[in-house]
């Protein structure tokens, strides 16, 4: 049990901001009535000013990039299902209070509002894990992915015919998807709504999640025209939806579901089943005493059956009289409407109506007080009568006869509605016929005016835009098109594969760390088995290498199934790749490329591979000259050959964790450039101060500068492959491009052996000289290349603008608003 009392009328003066009851931040209030008496119910519910919507919004969008932007579609669904088993407990209770100021009976409390609130929150709730994205292939130098994504602040207006009801049909949408909703409930029916805060906190919501606002059509207004609300869902008339339409446009093109009125048409063919027909009919007209939208308000009889027919529907709304009072009795099926207005104009359309069409029952209002009117019923009205045309919004009722479909079909759609429409028969041919022809969002064979959480609910015409229930979730999302244009593209490579790829590329480092371990252990061999220490250095390290090349066949995988060490979701991904560059997978454009010629010529043509290898030079030519001066150079500052080559390690070692941390970094932070240039500039620092340094004057600080060397040379090399290999064109043409980038930057190795000349040391003036120049080429190479990029990327962003704009009008962007190619993110 959820410790939860219901508030009196009374103690609800307040609105629901980020989690807490807050004051008003005017005085401005109004009242509202008991339909079924005229009495007040309260007249202290506050009315939403500009303040208060400023700070519901601003609440909402703290909550949109805080606590509620990390929960899980988990976390999610255990929110909203613990919301409806809270809304189970508590939902009668609540749901009197609107009974209080709307008339609804409770008697539809345990079955009609605990379906469409409590199995509408647990139907809904499956949906959050449930938005697919979408992989198009990157054979065109493109990966190109759609997403779905959560708008951010978004509004609810709801009706007064069912307003907790409503409220969650579009509170669940919002929350399934990661929005953050304001509620406004209707002015006529505001109590149940303002009480439903403490509940949503206590399913686990965040604070700012759900913040609930009341007021009259003034606050909607500063809802619908507020910058920073993205979305409107607004269920009420057509003339409301009308202005929501047109404040969204003129605000900041929000995005708005309108779920309006309706004039729905039941159709009766002859052959139907009369007790059906009678049944549902009936209760499509008197349900909530007719202020539903999909009341079947006009219902079309054929002339064969139509005598009967009329004298049991009429008969019928008769009786229904009987069950009409008090809606706070639990035995009364039908209450009043819901307030003097609502009286008024529905009075004042029955007798309007008695000129235009046959009064066959009721039309009378029922006793001196409350807002009570007869079921109604209007026969043979004249075709243009406003009882035909016009949305009543009560229990009133017109019935006209017909011959054939038709006839029958082109009445039924003269209307600007197209919410709801019923066809009656037992042919299921004629059924299938005739639901196809009718202008409406919704039909029904053999029922009418039953709508279902689990599909789409909406109309056409003036009926609405956008759909609600199951489709309704797509309404709270917008789809981000991300394009990772690989010839163009700063980054590559995520997460544990950048580490793993480090690794493999600190392979040289560690190399050199561990070869002065060796070196150390084998100059104590010296004499063994009559070889000298050195000897024994390249007999061992082949030995070593002709096992472990002997070994690999055997050892790797021969697929990427075979291998163990993979996750399932790495299996299926490096094979959907294999496959998709080898060209077995059908259907998919380009996978079947093979190696051209031509991408010899175009790789030596490409400007890119040069300045790659100039930026490889800065690494390879140094790295492998100061890998041959390293020992020699510590040896000249006093240490003996062994513990020289003890030294080595911790200064080869530094480029292991300097390659792996900013490799991490560079994942991170989602770029490469920055981590090129950062390393090869700590490495200048070096190469400037050990040609600065009297050596051997200074032992610790130059032993501190090779440090810095290695732990800038190294790590280099992951951003310059990755970050130009994402450089080049895709599938074979980046292989050849690659391959002759790594050949002519290796080739400095056959330079950088000979740069550090033992004659020189311990000064190596030639050496520290000649890599300080590669380091400061790389560096510039690097600026060259990052710059002329963004050049590109510039001049293919507006070529696609001026592509858009040759394809659409301003006026056609701006009606697509963030569906517009020009609002999706190219990254």
């Amino acid at each position: 049990m959820v410790p939860f009392r219901v508030p009196a009328p009374s103690q609800l003066t307040q609105f629901w901001i980020n989690g807490e009851y807050v004051k008003p931040s005017t005085s401005q209030v109004f009242t509202v009535y008991n339909p079924k008496d005229d009495i007040v119910v309260s007249d202290k519910v506050p009315v939403g000013d500009v303040e208060d919507v400023d700070t519901a919004v601003r609440y909402a969008e703290a909550a949109f990039k805080g606590e509620w932007a990390s929960f899980t579609s988990a976390q999610r669904v255990r929110c909203l299902n613990k919301l409806a088993d809270i809304m189970e407990e508590h939902l009668e209770h609540l749901l009197r209070l609107d009974t209080r100021t709307g008339g609804h009976p409770i008697s539809l409390i345990p079955t009609r509002e605990k379906n469409y609130i409590v199995n509408g929150l647990r139907y809904i709730a499956g949906w959050c894990d449930k938005f697919k994205g979408e992989y198009m292939p990157d054979d065109d130098g493109f990966v190109k992915l759609v997403r779905h994504e959560p708008l951010g602040v978004c509004a609810a207006i709801c009706p007064f015919n069912s307003p907790i009801a409503t409220a969650f049909h579009k509170i669940g949408p919002a929350l399934v998807t990661g929005n953050v909703v304001i509620v406004k409930p209707s002015e006529k029916t505001p109590l149940g709504t303002l009480a439903l805060g403490p509940l949503i906190e206590m399913a686990g919501i965040p604070k700012g999640v759900v913040q609930i606002i009341s007021g009259p059509g003034k606050t909607g207004e500063l809802l619908e025209r507020h910058m920073r609300i993205r979305k409107i869902s607004f269920t009420g008339s057509v003339a409301t939806g009308k202005k929501i339409q047109v404040a969204g446009a003129q605000s900041n093109l929000k995005r708005v579901t309108l779920e309006l009125g309706g004039k729905s048409p039941a159709v009766i063919f002859d052959d139907a089943n009369l007790e059906n027909a009678l049944e549902w009919t009936i209760k499509a007209i008197i349900a909530r005493t007719g202020q539903v939208c999909i009341a079947a308000s006009k219902v079309y009889v054929q002339k064969t059956i139509a005598d009967e027919f009329i004298k049991k529907y009429v008969a019928k709304m008769g009786d229904a009289l009987k069950h009409m009072g008090d809606p706070e009795d639990p035995d009364v099926a039908y209450g009043p409407l819901v307030d003097k207005l609502a009286f008024d104009r529905v009075k004042g359309m029955i007798e309007r109506a008695k000129n235009d069409a046959e009064l066959a029952v009721g039309g009378k209002t029922i006793g001196d007080k409350g807002c009570y009117i007869e079921p109604t019923v209007f026969v043979n009205p004249k075709p243009d009568a406003e009882i035909v045309t016009d949305e009543v919004f009560g229990p009133v009722s017109v019935i006209q006869t017909f011959e054939t479909e038709e006839e029958v079909l082109a009445k039924a759609n003269d209307s600007e509605f197209g919410l709801m429409a019923g066809v009656f028969t037992r042919d299921i041919t004629r059924a299938l016929r005739v639901y196809s022809k009718f202008e409406s969002g919704v039909v029904g064979i053999n029922c009418v005016s039953y709508i279902n959480t689990q599909v789409p609910f909406g109309g056409v015409k003036a009926s609405g835009i956008g759909r609600e229930f199951e489709s309704d979730v797509t309404m709270f999302l917008h789809l981000e098109e991300v394009r990772d244009q690989r010839p163009l593209c700063s980054a590559s490579l995520h997460g544990a594969q950048a580490i793993l790829i480090s690794i493999f590329f600190s392979a040289a480092s560690m190399a050199g760390a561990f070869s002065g371990l060796l070196a150390y252990a084998i100059s104590k061999m010296d004499g063994v088995g009559g070889l000298e220490g050195w000897r024994w250095i390249f007999i061992l390290e082949g030995i070593l290498t002709v096992v472990i090349g002997a070994a690999i066949p055997f050892l790797l995988p021969d697929s990427p199934e075979s291998a163990s060490f993979l996750t399932e979701d790495e299996k299926a991904f490096i094979t959907s790749r294999l496959q998709h560059d080898s060209g077995t997978t059908s259907g998919t454009v380009g996978t079947d490329e093979q190696f051209q010629w031509s991408y010899i010529r175009d790789a030596l043509l490409d400007w890119k591979i040069y300045l790659g290898v100039v930026m490889y030079w800065g690494h390879s030519i140094c790295i492998y000259a100061f890998s041959f001066a390293v020992p020699t150079i510590i040896h000249q500052l006093g240490y003996s050959a062994a513990n020289a080559q003890l030294l080595t390690i911790p200064v080869y070692f530094i480029g292991v964790i300097s390659t792996i941390a900013l490799s991490w970094a560079a994942d991170k932070y989602e770029t490469r450039w920055p981590f090129i240039v950062g390393p090869y500039a700590v490495s200048t620092i070096g190469f400037i101060a050990l040609l600065a340094i009297p050596h051997p004057r200074y032992p610790g600080l130059t032993y501190a500068m090779l440090f810095c060397i290695t732990g800038g040379l190294y790590p280099a090399i992951i951003g310059i492959i990755s970050w130009t290999a994402n450089n080049l064109a895709p599938s074979w043409k980046r292989a050849v491009g690659m391959a002759f980038l790594m050949a002519f930057g290796n080739l400095g190795g056959a330079v950088g052996s000979n740069i550090f000349l033992a004659r020189e040391a311990p000064h190596y003036w030639l050496g520290y000289g000649f890599s300080l120049g590669l380091v400061i080429a790389a560096i510039l190479a690097t600026f060259v290349m990052r710059g002329v990029l963004l050049h590109i990327n510039k001049k293919r962003d507006e070529k696609q603008e001026h592509e858009v704009r040759a394809e659409y009008t301003d006026k056609q962007l701006l009606e697509m608003g963030d569906r517009s190619p020009l609002f999706r993110y190219v990254v």
